[in-house]
């Protein structure tokens, strides 16, 4: 990816936001809401295209990023 690349979300509806990007990956935070608007599903999306990984763990995901650039 380019140096000026800026990653945009992945599919899926709810709030997405950027939580760390390197020049090969980025990790977003996935916030999907009730319709009573409150936080019901928080995911954590590594996009290391054309990869998608998803994790239910903050510090899983994180240490897989991590080690991603090994």
């Amino acid at each position: 990816m380019p140096s000026d690349y800026e990653p945009k979300p992945p599919k899926g509806e709810g709030r997405w936001t950027l939580l760390q990007q390197r020049s090969d990956r980025c990790m977003w935070q996935w916030d999907r809401t009730a319709s009573d608007g409150h936080v019901v599903v928080t995911r954590f999306v590594i996009i290391n295209d054309p990869a998608r990984l998803d994790f239910d763990d903050f510090e899983e995901a994180e240490a897989i990023f991590e080690k991603m650039g090994d």
